[in-house]
């Protein structure tokens, strides 16, 4: 097989994932907005963040990242070797013994709520009458909808398998606009308690199932219930899980203690006005996690199956070059990217979610740890194409390992400036998000030393002439967005925070950065009966982050040209291409 017609169809795949994503994420940030806009920070907190993310997501993550490397390579050489029948026998295996495992861990969810709690959070029923009842009710409640989000992990895959990308990606979304329509429906409309988006929350993860089983209809008159240890690929694979589960469970616990139990400490003992700091954290985070879903995600599940291929063809050359390809397509990307996204993270914040319930000290909170988070996006997005590098070569236990490490580099920093130094309010949140992007710059660091040891990934002359290019455009980038935003005066024109901070001179949005995030304690106290930020105000802020972006995407392309980094150039060729019926990438 030639290097254009593997590159076309990865590069295919991806845009057809990134759509789907797209849409998928969009419902989130609109899941996000209403959630924030119609829920009290403590009960956003309580369902969202522990519920949810901290208990139901951080189970249905460890099944996910466990099952997408290991269950879809095998099904993937059974299906190649000895045909259908023996590729889905293989999977009505997996899926009867994963259904068991389901009851189980849902059962002990139901019956063991506050030992739950107490493992996770810091909260008790004398310090958090209103949250730990709620926290409680939240985790029975929610607990059956880990069946159908698990199940739907491996039915992601199958339709992966089959290179059904889109409809495996649209089964997400289908659950992300059910908790949208009973957040705004629910409760904005019918004025329904909380129980409304735990109902949504149920029945999304019903409809993430259904879409996928609809894509497989075909195929599925060959399951059958079987629990047969013995076959041969369920020994194959569970040899490649066990490897994985470790590194994984390690990684969930650097997720909750991080995101959940330093910050519920935080939010139940410092009387400082903390509060709000796990939901700003949480919101923060979102921006990321939607690029990095929409483009690196969607590439590093196109990649696997492709990956598989070179590697049952033990073609480590073309594996290499693959690789390297991929990382000097997304770095001149996500550099810029990500600092443009850092200067207007306090305006994007605001716009999006200040406003309902929730107020602007926690708005600027949510823009601290969006700055902070969208800077770990170039490494996030390099790591993405690395680890289908060792999944595919079925690396499981070197990847896990260095996985472990960083995750407890994280957890060190966690506990160091927050439990033991009691770093407390923005500073306690600078703490878990820097500790984070620096983790997984330093894992990516070490996942391509690690490689290159087997493959030819990034050998290529001129690779420190590459990178010094990258930075050059990045840095070029910023200055012209933050440039902009000076011009504007920002700040100036939010009435509710010039009077806030009438004796004080607002920071320079750059060099007074920090300054600036650290009067978010004042902010919140001193405008604590605030209404919410004038239309006209929010509508000043979009229009001067269009014109920043629109300078700074300038910046980025003139900069590119003159520098002569090619790869940005490259992607737009390419996309042109595809869009001019007749025309062929070349």
């Amino acid at each position: 097989m030639s290097d254009k017609p593997i590159t076309d169809r990865i590069i295919k795949a991806s845009a057809v994932i990134a759509l789907a994503h797209l849409i998928l994420k969009m419902a989130g940030l609109i899941q996000a907005k209403a959630g924030a806009h119609y829920m009290s920070t403590s009960e956003y907190e309580a369902i969202l963040v522990v519920a949810f993310d901290g208990v139901i997501l951080a189970l249905f993550f460890i099944g996910e990242e466990v099952i997408g490397p290991s269950f879809l390579p095998v099904f993937l050489k059974e299906k190649d070797d000895k045909g259908e029948d023996a590729a889905w026998l293989f999977t009505s295996i997996f899926v009867s013994i994963q259904f068991i495992i389901l009851i189980v861990v849902v059962s002990i969810l139901m019956l063991f709520p506050d030992f739950i709690i107490s493992v996770l959070t810091k909260w008790s029923p004398e310090e958090n009458p209103n949250r730990y009842p709620l926290l409680k009710e939240s985790i029975v409640w929610l607990a059956p909808s880990l069946i159908c989000l698990s199940l739907g992990s491996t039915t992601y895959m199958l339709l992966n398998g089959y290179k059904k990308f889109f409809l495996a990606a649209i089964g997400d979304a289908a659950w992300k606009f059910c908790v949208v329509i009973a957040l705004v429906v629910g409760i904005g409309i019918f004025n329904y308690d909380y129980k409304a988006i735990l109902f949504g929350l149920l029945i999304g993860s019903l409809a993430k199932l259904i879409t996928h089983l609809f894509g497989l209809l075909s195929h599925l008159t060959r399951f059958r219930v079987s629990f047969n240890w013995n076959n041969p690929a369920m020994k194959t694979v569970l040899l490649l899980i066990l490897p994985l589960l470790a590194g994984i469970l390690f990684a969930k616990f650097r997720d909750i203690f991080n995101n959940v139990y330093v910050l519920s400490g935080i939010s139940s003992s410092f009387k400082g006005g903390s509060e709000g700091l796990m939901q700003a954290n949480n919101l923060g985070k979102k921006l990321f996690y939607g690029i990095n879903a929409i483009v690196p995600y969607a590439i590093h599940i196109a990649l696997l199956p492709f990956f598989c291929e070179l590697v049952d063809q033990k073609d480590t050359r073309k594996l290499g070059e693959l690789i390297s390809k991929c990382i000097r397509l997304l770095l001149p990307v996500f550099f810029p990217a990500a600092i443009i996204i850092a200067v207007l993270a306090q305006p994007i914040a605001i716009v999006l979610f200040e406003g309902g319930k929730l107020e602007i000290g926690i708005a600027i909170w949510i823009g601290l740890s969006t700055a902070t988070y969208i800077m770990v996006l170039p490494a996030q997005s390099i790591e993405s194409v690395l680890v289908q590098g060792f999944f595919a070569s079925r690396k499981m236990v070197s990847v896990m390992v260095i996985g472990m490490i960083f995750s407890a580099v994280s957890v060190i920093i966690s506990y160091v400036f927050i439990i033991k130094m009691n770093y407390n309010g923005y500073e306690a949140l600078l703490v878990v998000a820097g500790g984070f992007v620096l983790s997984r710059y330093l894992k990516t660091i070490a996942l391509i030393l690690y490689l290159r040891r087997s493959l030819p990934i990034l050998k290529e002359k001129g690779q420190l002439i590459f990178l010094a290019k990258v930075f050059c455009v990045t840095i070029l980038t910023g200055a012209a967005a933050y440039t902009v935003m000076e011009l504007f005066h920002f700040w100036a024109e939010i009435d509710a925070i010039k009077s806030a901070l009438a004796r004080q001179k607002a920071a320079h949005y750059a060099m007074g950065l920090l300054t600036f995030w650290s009067e978010a304690d004042l902010i919140k106290s001193s405008v604590a009966q605030i209404s919410d930020i004038p239309d006209y105000s929010k509508k000043a802020f979009v229009l001067k982050g269009i014109v920043a972006g629109t300078a700074a995407a300038t910046t980025f392309f003139i900069s590119a040209f003159l520098i002569k980094l090619q790869e940005p150039f490259e992607i737009l060729k390419w996309t042109v291409a595809k869009f001019r019926p007749g025309k062929e990438t070349e």
